[in-house]
């Protein structure tokens, strides 16, 4: 069935939002150059005290910038144009994650040790449960949109992408924006990838290598959607054993 279009939005609002997008875009790099600054600063009292500072910033300040400027999990439920301002503060949380998905190698690091990886999603916003069990090269697109139960284990290179970005019956882009929910004692297998509004039951196992993506969640815009982040539902494909 051929889903209607959204809307025009005007011109002049779709350049700004435009240009706000490509200034935004030089916000990891800020980052990055301000962690090495403090580094450098902090180096005064000792190597030591530079090298932890900086290291201390860049793992704990984005996740406390994209807290206070990017939307909520529970106000981040919809699809819209990709030039209003709900998608515009989407993407500045996207923003200030951008250096851990430019570099793996720092949320790797996070994995050695135990808990301290769910523990920092939980610092971005996520609802992580206890004993989570995160193999390698696991990625994550929206660190703020997880809702994870106790004991789930995640397969080598599983991947979680709460946004999905498509076109209207116009050809003009959208974005689709929902959390992923996974139920307690979860098996998402190697190279699984999970879209927005995915909602896997309890003791499932996703078999690896399998794609779940709910494609539409709500076509009507942002400014006339309810919030539906309670009822937000989608069926994952599992094989319907217990975990």
């Amino acid at each position: 069935m051929p889903v209607a279009p959204f809307p025009d939005r005007t011109t002049r609002q779709h350049r700004s939002t435009l240009l706000a997008m490509i200034l935004l875009g030089y916000l990891p790099i800020l980052l990055v150059a301000a962690s090495v600054v403090i580094g450098i600063t902090m180096s005064r009292f000792g190597v030591a005290w530079g090298t932890v500072s900086a290291i201390a910033f860049l793992y704990l300040f984005p996740p406390l910038l994209c807290r206070v400027g990017a939307l909520s999990r529970a106000d981040l439920v919809g699809v819209d144009r990709l030039e209003t301002r709900h998608v515009l503060r989407w993407w500045f949380g996207l923003q200030c994650q951008t250096v851990f998905n430019r570099i793996p190698f720092l949320e790797e690091a996070l994995r050695l040790v135990p808990s301290a990886y769910s523990m920092w999603l939980r610092l971005w916003g996520s609802s992580v449960g206890r004993l989570v069990s995160w193999s390698p090269q696991v990625s994550i697109a929206d660190r703020q949109l997880l809702v994870v139960g106790d004991g789930v284990v995640f397969g080598a290179g599983a991947r979680l992408f709460p946004h999905f970005v498509s076109r209207d019956g116009r050809g003009a882009m959208y974005i689709q924006i929902a959390p992923i929910r996974i139920g307690a004692e979860c098996v998402v297998g190697a190279f699984a990838t999970l879209g927005p509004s995915i909602d896997v039951p309890a003791r499932k196992v996703l078999l690896g290598n399998r794609i779940a993506i709910e494609h539409v969640v709500d076509r009507r815009p942002w400014d006339r959607l309810e919030r539906v982040d309670s009822t937000v539902s989608s069926k994952a494909q599992t094989d319907g054993r217990s975990a």
